[in-house]
């Protein structure tokens, strides 16, 4: 029997509590997936000490990527829950609206994880542990 042939083809999902009342929908990202991310978010930047031009990772583009790949959604991010994530001026939403759940958006998602160290690796640690996706064995584990 061979390992390769046991290993899923759909990737898993799993609904993980950030803290309080916030969740996040993520899928399982595998180390090489994150690779190929890495890869593809590779720009040429030419570098004056070795006068050539080399591989230089995009950050932004990474983030955005990883992201895109491994949250699907969440619950409970309002704009009071995301002012302790992020410096949010609040004065801008109306007091009827502070408590109301946040559209999920790429755009969102990334705006947040950009100003949150906390969340981001928070992300990053869940969707690339593979018990976040195996709870049931992780129980049986304990016993």
């Amino acid at each position: 029997m061979e390992l390769k042939d046991l290993i899923k083809m759909e990737v898993p999902t799993a609904t993980v509590v950030f803290r309080d009342d916030i969740a996040f929908t993520l899928r399982y990202v595998s180390r090489a997936k994150i690779q190929t991310i890495a890869r593809q978010s590779q720009v040429m930047q030419y570098d004056p000490k070795t006068r050539a031009r080399t591989p230089q990772l995009d950050q932004p583009k990474f983030l955005r990527a990883f992201l895109e790949l491994c949250v699907t959604g969440w619950k409970g991010v309002t704009p009071r829950s995301a002012a302790t994530l992020a410096p949010l001026d609040l004065s801008k939403v109306p007091a009827d609206k502070l408590d109301e759940e946040l559209t999920f958006s790429l755009d969102n998602l990334a705006a947040l994880v950009a100003e949150s160290s906390e969340l981001d690796g928070f992300l990053q640690d869940a969707a690339t542990d593979i018990r976040t996706f195996n709870p049931a064995k992780e129980e049986e584990e304990k016993n």
